[in-house]
C-alpha cells in the first residue's frame, strides 16, 4: 500500500508540474493577446489622428490658395487701375515669397515607447502657426528625445512588431532606439 501512495504522490507532483507549465503557457497567451490589442488600438488611434490631419491640412491648402487667387486678383486690378489713371504699371508690392507649407505629418515616439507614449505631430500647421521652419520644429522634437517617424513606416513598424509579439520575441512597450535593425 505504501507504494502505490508513493506512486499516487509523485504522479500528484507531476501533474501539478504540468499543470503549472500550462498556466504559464496561458499566461504568455493572454499577455501577447493583450499586447496585440494594445498595438491595435494605437494603431487605429494614430492613423485616425494623421487622417484628421491630412483633412486639416486639405482646407488650410484650400482656403489659402483662395486667399492667394484673391491677393492675385487684387493685384490685376490694382495694375489695371495704376495703367489707366497713371499709364504704367507699379511692381506688385506683396509678393509671396513666403508661402506656407502643407501636408507634412509625423509619428512622435517618446521615451514610453510603443504603444505608451506616441504622439501625431502636425508639423506644417505649427510651423505656420508659429511661423518657423518644419525643419527647427522637427528638430526641436528630437532634441526633446523623439523619434520622427512618416505615418506609412509607422504602420510598418505596428505591423512589423505584431509579428515579433505574436512569435514571443518581444514584449511591450518597444523602444524604437534599442532595436536599430528596424530603423534601416
Amino acid at each position: 500500500m505504501e507504494g502505490l501512495e508513493m506512486a499516487t504522490e509523485v504522479e500528484i507532483i507531476e501533474s501539478v508540474q504540468e499543470l503549472s507549465e500550462a498556466m504559464l503557457t496561458v499566461e504568455e497567451w493572454l499577455l501577447r493577446h493583450d499586447q496585440l490589442a494594445d498595438l491595435e488600438t494605437c494603431r487605429d488611434r494614430t492613423l485616425r489622428q494623421v487622417t484628421e490631419s491630412y483633412q486639416n491640412e486639405y482646407w488650410e491648402d484650400y482656403f489659402c490658395n483662395q486667399r492667394a487667387i484673391t491677393r492675385e486678383i487684387h493685384g490685376i486690378v490694382g495694375d489695371l487701375v495704376c495703367w489707366f489713371l497713371l499709364g504704367n504699371v507699379t511692381p506688385n508690392m506683396f509678393p509671396d515669397s513666403n508661402d506656407p507649407s502643407f501636408w507634412r505629418v509625423v509619428v512622435a515616439v517618446g521615451a514610453g515607447g510603443i504603444p505608451c507614449d506616441v504622439t501625431v505631430f502636425n508639423v506644417s500647421a505649427v510651423a505656420r502657426q508659429k511661423l518657423k521652419e518644419e525643419v527647427a520644429l522637427e528638430d526641436t522634437l528630437r532634441s526633446q528625445g523623439y523619434l520622427l517617424f512618416a505615418p506609412r513606416k509607422f504602420e510598418d513598424i505596428i505591423n512589423w512588431l505584431k509579428q515579433k509579439v505574436t512569435a514571443g520575441k518581444i514584449r511591450l512597450p518597444f523602444h524604437p532606439t534599442r532595436n536599430q535593425p528596424l530603423l534601416n
